[in-house]
C-alpha cells in the first residue's frame, strides 16, 4: 500500500494490475476501508485488462482523519435530512469526490471506470456529475441517487447502520461488524464467525472475510467518524444528466437498503 496527499489529505490506496491499463477505482462504503474490496475480486479484474485502484477515504482506515472535527449525531443529522433541513456538518459528498479527483490527478490518471458500494455509489455518482470528464463509466452498487421518491432502507438496515460498537474492545467491535453484515451483507456470503480468524492479518486475502472490524485500522468511532459528511447525496439525482457516461447500479434481490419487494435502484 501507499499514501499520498490528495486535496489536502493523506489518502491510502493500493493498486493492482499494469498501470498502462484502462484505470478502475473501487470506493468504498460507510464506514469501510479499501480491504473490504477483498484481493481476490481486485485481482480478477486486473486479470481481465484493467489497472485497479482501491482507497481509504478520508476519515477511514489509513487514511488521514479529522479527529479535530468531532463526531457528529448521527440521529440528529437524519431527523434534520427527514425534515428537510440542511445540517451542518463538517464536510459533504463533494468534497470526498475531489479527494478522489486529487488522488487520479496525483497517480496521473485522466480518466478511469468509477465504481462505488454504498456511500461509495453516492461519492461515485457526484464524481460523474462533477468531473464527468474523468469518468468512463459509472457503477453504483447498492446505492442511491439522493431522490427522496425511491424506496428507503429496512429499518433494520437503518438502525444497525446508525448505531456502534458497545465498547472500544477489539471483541465488541468484531460482533458489531458481524451484525452489520448480519443485516446488510448478502444472505448467501456471510462472514466467517471464528474471533481467532476475523483478527488474524494473515487471512485477509479476500473471500469471505470481516476486514471491518480490525483488518488494517481500527477505529472505534467508525460509522460516527464516516458520518461527519451528513451521508447524503441530496439533489445529485436532478443533476445527473450533466454526466454522459455510460452508467450501471445493482441491488442484491434481498438488500436491506431497499424496502422487500420494491426493486429499488438509483434512477428518479
Amino acid at each position: 500500500m501507499a499514501n499520498m496527499i490528495c486535496n489536502g489529505l493523506s489518502l491510502e490506496y493500493e493498486a493492482f494490475g499494469d498501470a498502462d491499463k484502462p484505470a478502475v477505482f473501487l470506493i468504498a462504503g460507510l464506514g469501510f476501508q479499501l480491504i473490504d474490496w477483498p484481493v481476490a475480486f481486485c485481482e480478477s479484474v486486473a486479470a481481465e485488462g484493467f489497472h485497479v485502484i482501491r482507497f481509504d477515504n478520508r476519515d477511514i482506515g489509513l487514511s488521514q482523519k479529522l479527529n479535530e472535527k468531532g463526531i457528529p449525531d448521527l440521529g440528529r443529522i437524519m431527523q434534520q435530512l427527514q425534515n428537510g433541513e440542511v445540517p451542518a456538518v463538517p464536510y459533504h459528498l463533494s468534497q470526498m469526490a475531489a479527494d478522489l479527483a486529487a488522488l487520479m490527478e496525483g497517480l496521473s490518471i485522466h480518466q478511469a471506470h468509477i465504481i462505488g458500494m454504498s456511500m461509495g455509489g453516492m461519492i461515485a455518482q457526484l464524481m460523474a456529475i462533477f468531473y464527468p470528464e474523468k469518468v468512463l463509466s459509472l457503477t453504483s452498487i447498492m446505492s442511491s441517487s439522493g431522490n427522496r421518491q425511491l424506496p428507503p432502507s429496512t429499518p433494520a438496515a437503518t438502525s444497525v447502520l446508525m448505531s456502534a460498537p458497545a465498547s472500544q474492545d477489539v471483541e465488541d467491535v468484531v460482533d458489531f461488524g458481524l451484525k452489520v453484515n448480519d443485516v446488510i451483507g448478502s444472505p448467501g456470503h456471510r462472514w466467517e464467525r471464528s474471533y481467532s480468524y476475523l483478527c488474524d492479518k494473515e487471512l485477509f486475502t479476500g473471500r469471505i472475510y470481516a476486514p471491518i472490524c480490525c483488518g488494517a485500522c481500527l477505529e472505534p468511532a467508525g460509522v460516527g467518524v464516516a458520518g461527519r459528511h451528513g451521508a447524503n447525496p441530496r439533489d445529485s439525482w436532478k443533476r445527473r444528466s450533466a454526466s454522459a457516461a455510460g452508467s450501471g447500479h445493482g441491488h442484491g434481490a434481498t438488500d436491506s437498503g431497499c424496502e422487500a419487494g420494491t426493486g429499488c435502484g438509483n434512477g428518479a
